[in-house]
């Protein structure tokens, strides 16, 4: 919409201007010269440049062709300037066949000879392409660089092919027709994206930016974008939303004009628009606050009574057509009334919430009751009502059970039976359910349909010729007069009378008169229309009172009221067809009311204004028609003449036609032509020029019953027919007589009520704010993505949507005063202007300076902008460009003094700081090389450790599998030493048992030459003692027996003792050999303790070469630290100048680095001290640069002291769990030295006299030397089986029970040497690394 607000921007909005830095008007005028020089364009668009220095020859237009009107081409060669014709090649697009109404009779590759005089200033349209070649497709087509007729059906038609039927022009959106449903394009998704960012969050934006006006923060340049029209695509919800949004805002009632011909789809486009609408309100609970959990939002019940009436508008007042299955064959004015109510949902204090409607109704089709051309049907509630179950039709009439619309005559037959995809018997259903919304129900219900059967029966009536009297009429179908007699409660001669006869006044009598058998039809034919429309109005009488609020009177359009009021108007658009009537008359005018509403909104006031600022103003014109409108209603106009036409006795179209061309022969806008039959006539109307056809004009215009048939209907038994044509006659008794009579007779007639009602209507328009939809058909055949060129062209030349953009792009919608202007960008010139010169040219100076990159090829600015007296007008996005130049300038001067404070304000806290770090840097130095020290050293012992660590773990691992392997060797030694001791246990089994055999025989033998010595020396004594029985016993005797016996004695002894020694010697004997075993065993040991060693020295060698490895390495590491010094120090050297704030801190930190290095590497003294003496001259020289250095190479040194720690702290672990394991293992291996050595003593021991015995000769103290067991617990578990005890219990000498030790010694040895021989390695290699 054309504004003279004074808006501004900011820079950043200013940035997000689509077309910001491109001048529409610029780019069209350079269009027209076909030029496209613009300099910063060939510097940013090489495709452009070219396309400017060829500025006489740009190959792409269009030509006019009779097919299609228009057809893209290139030129084949440039054209000369005094050329007036031009060669050219079709350029088809590859979708032309797909995309066009007959698009395959195109010869895709012809070549024409155009006439360039044929075309506006010898140029042929241009095209407008994209860099690929395509055809460019806006959204805006305000935004295309050549704008003309071609350009605009092209646009649309690419749209129109890609499933994109809206297209924005300004504030006007086109609907193209797609004849299918689209997928997504009025889903849920879809309402709340433009309910949410159109109006909700937008209301919310402007509420914030009030506030922060109202508080002094805001400015005047942040309400630049109310309404980011360009962010989303166009679409009928955009148009509703902004409506919405409006309402809300201004509390200005809102208005949207749909408009197009018959089948373009305005119905649809109203009752999506009326839905959207209705819905708004419940939008808000998740759309201002989605986190709200609102539930499933009911729908308000005046809401859903509004959407349920829509059937029977469409039912009573849409017909088939040849151009639309659903046609809207009366124009609609619907009132959406919405009521402020207070809500705190969301941070809303209100919203309008739907409170009800109203509906005016303009021209109804009544002609279409009564006769419809070929293909096409009557209104859709006949055939809705002959589909109805046949026990509704019985109770509604005997007559229509068991009809089909062949059976009466207005209807005729079709081969339509469903609209809209839905059958007629679905269709009844749904308008059964629509009128017992308004209460048509029951008897109602019954009347109703009654009064539709009346009117089909009245078609069903013939009329012939009276045989008594030629010049009149009778009734020839009886038998159908009879039904229409008992459907009317009348007798059959009273409306026979009614129809075939008249009652003249003659004088002061009546004189009854016949009419011929065509004037009775037509009489029957307009009580039926008549019927049908009471029936519509009736109708919309009922909507009206069950919508719209109580205190509305819904039949009148009035802003009399404390609502809001949403409106939209659903009516024809401009009709021209091969024969227009008078119905196209009444359209055109209205067509032109709208019309001259829009020019005098949009363009006649701001052309008011530039006149009176002297400012060259645009021509109006090809779209003004005030002339057209004087001459259709002005007070000898069309109207006013067709009316007297209508009083006059016997008025006809060749007078009427007549007067018209007398009183107007010298008007422009009406076409006189010699061809013109008596009734035509042509009016040049603003689309376009209309031949009309007078004849039935008078008839049609008048629309009244004769007096003998109203007379005859009000007897009518029917309720609502009744009732509605009594009051017709009551009116008309009331009408008054003599010349009142003639201005009443006037008042009734068609075309002053239905300018009456436009009147009315655009006097409630000039009470709100309009929008427009204009709907286009694309083609007559409804097919979907196909465009015929001449169908579309008729109503885009109808719509004068071309005319009307062109006027707009020469206006300048953005206006500031003079003195606004200079104090606003006074700032920007850098030239010293006389301020005693007038604000005026100060301005034009301003403006001249800041143009001066811009200027065109005429050499002015007037195509950015225009002086006035009192204000400077700007074309669009200039004002926007200067604004963001001023912005730009602000935040440069903002920024140097922002800079200039932070730089005193740096510099003192700088010089504060720098006289604190000097007496920090003094105190801190020392302890902080100190700690240094300490810390380095710390590192050097953690490398070490590092080192060890991991050579550590090399030799653990090593031991690991060393210990693996020895587990298997033992294992496998085991079971072989197991095997030979089971056979030597055997053997061994066997050799004592035979052994024992001989020590028992020698016992037993020893023991037979005893008894044999004993029982010989008994013999002897005896034989002695027989032979002395006679000598005299005397002291000597008895001194030799005694001697005997005690010799006796002795030799038994003896003899014993020596078997025992023997005994004794052969188990003394059997230990050596044992012992001998043993220290052979050791002495095995020992040798591989000793091999052990040696590995263990030749690791030592490896781990001392290993350190002297990682010695290297830590060598190379510190090169890479100095080369990495001496890098860091040469890009120091290159950014000194942008780090001098930083200097002393990091000077500070770079002594303490160097001081760091000087501790850490002890072992390079000079190699460090060189490279401090060469760091301490690189910071004298580069001191302003050593900060950036600084931050880096800190990153760097505290990553390695990072990754330095970590492997200390590991080593640290590595060497403790080390030392440990070390220390076990040292005195495991130690304990088990001393073990050996004890026994080896033992062993020694052994072989003295001062062996123990038997049990009870064991010292309770002494351990054993294999398992540690002291001899208590011999003593105490004598049968223990670990102890292998073994008593001789054979023979019951005690000296002969002695601990048999052997076993177990031999148990605990072999344990010993299997732990010896598992461990023996790794104790050898950890004696010999204790001993290292």
């Amino acid at each position: 919409r054309i504004s003279s607000t004074v808006t501004f921007i900011t820079s950043e909005q200013a940035t997000n201007l689509r077309s910001v830095t491109t001048d529409i008007s610029t780019r069209d005028s350079m269009t027209k010269e076909g030029d496209v020089n613009d300099t910063k364009s060939d510097a940013e668009d090489p495709g452009d440049g070219q396309l400017a220095k060829e500025s006489l020859f740009y190959p792409h237009v269009f030509i006019t062709d009779d097919k299609f009107t228009w057809l893209p081409a290139k030129l084949t060669k440039p054209v000369g300037i005094e050329d007036n014709t031009a060669t050219v090649e079709l350029d088809i697009p590859g979708d032309w066949s797909k995309s066009t109404v007959d698009g395959e009779t195109v010869d895709r590759n012809e070549i024409r000879e155009v006439n360039l005089k044929d075309y506006p200033d010898y140029e042929l349209p241009k095209q407008n392409i994209d860099r690929s070649g395509k055809l460019l497709a806006e959204e805006d087509m305000s935004d295309l660089p050549n704008l003309h007729e071609a350009s605009v059906l092209y646009n649309l038609k690419d749209r129109h092919y890609r499933n994109l039927p809206y297209t924005r022009v300004g504030d006007i959106t086109v609907a193209m027709n797609p004849f299918h449903w689209i997928d997504g394009l009025y889903s849920d998704e879809k309402r709340r994206f433009y309910n949410d960012n159109l109006i909700w969050n937008a209301i919310e934006k402007e509420r914030e930016m009030k506030e922060k006006m109202e508080a002094g923060k805001g400015d005047l340049q942040d309400s630049f974008f109310n309404k980011p029209v360009d962010t989303f695509a166009p679409h009928v919800y955009e148009t509703s939303a902004y409506a919405y949004h409006d309402l809300m805002t201004t509390e200005q009632n809102q208005s949207i004009l749909v408009s197009g011909e018959s089948g373009a789809g305005k119905t649809e486009t109203v009752k999506i628009v009326l839905r959207h609408i209705a819905t708004i309100e419940n939008s808000i609970s998740t759309a201002a606050c989605p986190t709200e959990d609102t539930g499933d939002l009911e729908q308000p019940e005046i809401v859903s009574k509004i959407l349920k009436v829509e059937p029977i508008f469409e039912a009573f007042g849409n017909a088939v057509t040849r151009h639309n299955n659903n046609s809207s064959r009366f124009g609609k004015f619907t009132s959406i009334y919405l009521d402020k109510k207070e809500t705190k949902r969301c941070g809303f204090e209100s919203v309008y919430a739907v409170t009800g409607s109203s509906f005016v109704t303009y021209l109804l089709e009544k002609t279409r009751v009564v006769s419809h051309g070929p293909g096409e049907r009557s209104f859709h509630i006949f055939y809705h009502l002959l589909n109805a179950p046949e026990e509704f039709k019985a109770s509604v009439w005997d007559g229509l059970k068991d009809t089909t619309q062949e059976s009466f005559s207005y209807l005729g037959s079709t081969e339509i039976n469903q609209i809209d995809d839905r059958s007629e018997s679905q269709l009844w259903e749904a308008i059964q359910t629509s009128l017992a919304v308004i209460g048509v129900e029951g008897e109602k219900m019954i009347s109703l349909m009654r009064a539709l059967c009346i009117v089909l029966q009245l078609g069903n009536l013939t009329f012939s010729p009276d045989p008594q009297d030629a010049e009149g009429s009778v009734i020839s179908s009886q038998d159908e007069l009879l039904k229409l007699s008992h459907l009317m409660g009348i007798d059959p001669s009273v409306i026979e009378n009614a129809i075939t006869k008249r009652k003249v006044k003659a004088g002061f009598d009546w004189i009854e008169t016949k009419v011929t058998a065509a004037d009775s039809k037509d009489s029957c034919d307009a009580l039926a229309k008549k019927i049908y429309a009471q029936l519509f109005a009736m109708l919309k009488e009922n909507i009206n009172e069950s919508t719209a609020p109580a205190d509305i009177d819904a039949n009148i359009n009035s802003s009399d009221h404390k609502y809001g009021c949403i409106s939209m108007l659903d009516l024809f658009g401009f009709e021209s067809f091969k024969v227009n009537r008078f119905e196209q008359l009444c359209i055109n005018y209205a067509n032109e009311r709208i019309q001259h509403r829009y020019v005098v909104d949009n363009f006649l006031s701001v052309k008011d204004e530039y006149e009176r600022e002297g400012i060259e103003t645009f021509d109006v014109s090809d779209i003004e028609n005030s002339a057209v409108l004087k001459l259709l209603e002005g007070r000898m106009g069309v109207f006013s003449i067709l009316n007297d036409e209508c009083i006059r006795p016997k008025g006809n179209a060749e007078s009427f036609v007549y007067k018209l061309k007398t009183i107007y022969k010298d008007s422009y806008h009406l076409v006189v032509k010699n061809l013109d039959r008596p009734w035509e006539f042509s009016i040049k109307h603003f689309a376009a020029t209309v031949k009309y056809d007078a004849r039935n004009f008078v008839a049609r215009n008048n629309d009244q019953l004769p007096k003998d048939v109203l007379e005859c209907v009000c007897k009518c038994t029917n309720d609502i027919i009744h009732s509605r044509f009594e009051t017709i006659a009551s009116e008309r008794a009331k009408q008054p007589t003599g010349i009142r009579r003639k201005m009443g007779a006037t008042s009734a007639t068609v075309c002053t009520k239905f300018r009456t009602k436009i009147i009315a209507l655009m006097e409630f328009l000039l009470t709100s704010k309009i929008r427009y939809i204009r709907c286009i058909k694309p083609n007559e055949n409804m097919s979907p993505h196909t465009t015929d060129h001449l169908v579309t062209m008729r109503q885009l030349g109808s719509a004068g949507l071309v005319k009307a953009v062109n006027i707009a792009r020469e206006m300048f919608p953005n206006s500031l005063s003079h003195d606004k202007f200079w104090v606003r960008f006074k700032c920007l010139t850098k030239l010293n202007i006389d301020e005693n010169l007038d604000v005026k040219e100060q301005v034009s100076i301003i403006l001249n300076e800041q143009f001066k990159d811009k200027l065109p090829s005429s050499g002015c600015h007037d195509c950015f902008y225009r002086v006035g007296a009192t204000k400077v007008f700007f074309k669009p996005g200039q004002l926007e460009l200067i604004e963001s130049r001023r912005a730009t300038r602000k935040h440069k001067a903002a920024n140097i003094i922002n800079n200039q404070a932070k730089a005193y304000r740096k510099k003192k806290n700088f010089l504060t700081l720098k006289r604190g770090a000097i007496l920090v840097q003094a105190l801190a130095r020392r302890k902080k090389e100190q700690a240094e020290l300490k810390k380095k050293k710390e590192v050097v012992l953690a490398i070490q450790c590092a080192i060890r660590l991991a050579r550590a773990r090399r030799t653990l691992q090593k031991k690991k599998e060393d210990r693996a392997a020895t587990i298997i060797q033992n294992s496998q030694r085991s079971r072989i030493a197991r095997k030979e001791y089971t056979r030597y246990k055997n053997a061994a089994d066997m050799l004592v048992r035979a052994m024992k055999r001989k020590l028992n025989r020698d016992k037993f033998d020893a023991a037979l030459a005893v008894v044999v010595e004993r029982a010989r020396m008994d013999e002897r004594r005896k034989k002695l003692l027989s032979k002395l029985a006679n000598i005299e016993k005397d002291d000597i005797l008895k001194e030799c027996e005694v001697l005997i016996q005690y010799l006796g004695d002795e030799l038994f002894d003896e003899r014993g003792h020596v078997y025992e020694v023997r005994a004794k010697l052969r188990k003394e004997q059997e230990k050596n050999a044992q012992l001998r075993a043993k220290n052979e065993n050791l002495g095995a040991n020992t040798g591989a303790q000793k091999i052990e060693k040696t590995q263990l020295v030749t690791q030592n060698k490896n781990l001392t070469r290993r350190l002297s490895s990682l010695n290297q390495s830590k060598n190379t590491l510190n090169a890479s630290l100095r080369d990495l010094r001496l890098a860091e120090s040469t890009r120091a050297s290159e950014q000194r100048k942008s780090f001098a704030l930083m200097q002393n801190e990091m000077s500070t930190r770079i002594d303490q680095l160097n001081a760091d290095f000087d501790q850490s590497f002890q072992v390079q003294d000079g190699e460090v001290t060189r490279l401090k003496r060469k760091l301490e001259l690189a910071e004298k020289k580069h001191k302003d640069s050593e900060a950036s250095l600084k931050l880096e190479h800190q990153g760097i040194i505290d990553q390695y002291e990072e990754d330095l720690s970590n492997m200390l702290s590991a080593l640290e672990e590595c060497k403790s769990n080390h030392e440990s394991e070390y220390s076990s293992m040292k005195e495991s291996l130690m304990r088990q030295i001393e073990e050996s050595e004890a026994a080896l003593c033992a062993q020694q021991m052994k072989n003295t006299k001062n062996v123990p015995k038997t049990i009870d000769d064991v010292d309770p103290s002494v351990k054993c030397r294999y398992c540690g067991a002291s001899s208590d617990n011999w003593k105490r578990n004598p049968n223990d089986q670990s102890m292998k005890m073994k008593v001789d219990s054979k023979n019951n000498d005690p000296r002969s029970s002695k601990v048999k030790l052997e076993e177990h010694r031999t148990d605990s040895q072999s344990s010993v040497g299997s732990e010896n021989s598992v461990g023996g390695k790794r104790r050898s290699a950890l004696y010999r690394r204790s001993s290292r």
